[in-house]
């Protein structure tokens, strides 16, 4: 994205933000963090050096890390809203605190990397091993494809009459109130943190909660960004179609970096999601810079 690109894009999500959802300066919340989770992969290399040598250069590329620039810009987007000094985030800079971070890690596994930006602009990194099952998917399924194939290659039956074995998505029967704080990405997750009490679920679980807003419309995941099979008529020539539909930024939901890289390739499209349209054992779209995209039946 340019840099005008990004600045318009900015104004939009503060824009929307302000005239719905903030209702005191955030300034009197001034005890948190902005920050990102990213996946360190070496299957997702890119570069021209063989991946040994890659793996020990400094600095890294910037392929092993998932979609990095979209994690650039989102803290930078976060910074200048919070009016955190973001200003000379780059990728080239992130990249030498990523590799510093990851001097004595074993770089050919799969990592979970937590970048936090505080309020004084002091970058901290986490880091640590990704178990074998936690893998990156990227491609976008078609509703069909996994409602109705079998889910092995030993079962005849169709995957709808299968016991699902996937991501379960709960919806969670209780109101969500929007914020800053849901718009962006901060250490100030207690709507998410009440959210997953109310459903046991704990790290490593392969189960979401689903928020809603007060206007019964759906926000996001609590550790995702969710997108529905919905039909949608084009604007310009009148044709309907299912599209993959995930809430908009008005909704106060999170710009999440699949969210927003699948929207710029056109897979997803933004709109309305109403809890009231909603079906019990529908399949969902999970999605966030991790595990990439992830299927989840939805229970009601």
């Amino acid at each position: 994205m340019t840099s005008g690109g990004t600045h318009k894009h900015l104004e939009s999500v503060a824009d929307e933000i302000s005239q719905s959802y903030l209702t005191k300066p955030f300034s009197e919340d001034s005890s948190f963090s902005i920050f990102t989770t990213l996946r360190y992969d070496p299957l997702t290399y890119t570069g021209k050096l063989d991946l040994f040598d890659a793996l020990n250069a400094t600095p890294l590329h910037h392929s092993f890390f998932f979609l990095l620039s979209y994690h650039v810009d989102k803290l930078r987007r976060a910074g200048e809203y919070f009016e955190f000094p973001t200003g000379n985030l780059t990728t080239s800079v992130l990249l030498e605190h990523l590799t510093n971070a990851l001097e004595t890690a074993d770089r050919l596994l799969a990592h979970r990397v937590k970048i936090i930006v505080s309020q004084d602009g002091v970058y901290g990194i986490e880091h640590a091993p990704l178990p074998e099952s936690n893998t990156l998917t990227t491609d976008v399924p078609d509703y069909h494809q996994f409602q109705k194939a079998p889910t092995d290659h030993t079962s005849t039956l169709p995957g709808y009459l299968q016991t699902w074995t996937g991501w379960i998505l709960y919806l969670d029967h209780e109101q969500s109130q929007p914020s800053t704080f849901t718009s962006f990405k901060t250490t100030k997750r207690d709507v998410y943190n009440m959210a997953r009490s109310r459903l046991n679920i704990v790290p490593g679980d392969r189960r979401e909660v689903l928020l809603q807003d007060n206007n019964n419309n759906v926000l996001e995941g609590s550790i995702t960004s969710v997108a529905f099979w919905r039909q949608q008529k084009d604007p310009l020539s009148g044709d309907v179609s299912f599209r993959w539909v995930t809430p908009n930024l008005a909704s106060g939901c999170m710009d999440g970096v699949i969210r927003k890289w699948l929207i710029d390739k056109n897979h997803i499209i933004e709109g309305v999601v109403s809890v009231k349209d909603l079906q019990d054992g529908e399949y969902v779209l999970l999605m966030n810079g991790l595990m990439g995209i992830k299927v989840a039946k939805l229970i009601l």
